[in-house]
């Protein structure tokens, strides 16, 4: 999962020319930051005849991430646009697919008080493969 988000962030970077990396956002300086929050087994990847037996590194995950700015609005914006141009890609022959997520507000909340950091605008989306 994590060649999948180096090479989410890459494809961001090359399109926007704004810089991106993963991380908390208080701990990440660039333009752009990609949050993870939660990694769980995709419905696929939970307790199926096709999961069953196999090693936690070979089940499907799914990985919750927020899109964030600190270099404004305008700069969110590019990086979605991006994101929907290509929601589907390759990493070392396994395809992985990202794609928006419902966050109801409460939640958000809940997760930038657990973080201790301001509310700000993000984009939330799940990453899975």
């Amino acid at each position: 999962m994590d060649s999948a988000l180096s090479i989410l962030c890459n494809q961001i970077q090359t399109a926007t020319g704004l810089s991106i990396a993963v991380g908390h956002p208080e701990l990440v300086k660039t333009q752009l930051v990609l949050w993870p929050w939660r990694i769980a087994p995709t419905q696929l990847g939970r307790n199926t005849p096709y999961s069953i037996g196999l090693p936690d590194s070979e089940r499907m995950m799914a990985v919750s991430l927020l899109l964030l700015s600190n270099a404004g609005l305008t700069c969110l914006a590019q990086a979605t646009k991006q994101v929907a141009e290509r929601p589907v890609f390759t990493v070392d022959d396994s395809k992985y697919s990202i794609k928006e997520q419902d966050l109801s507000a409460e939640l958000q909340v809940a997760i930038f008080n657990a973080a201790g950091i301001p509310l700000q605008p993000a984009m939330s989306y799940v990453l899975e493969g």
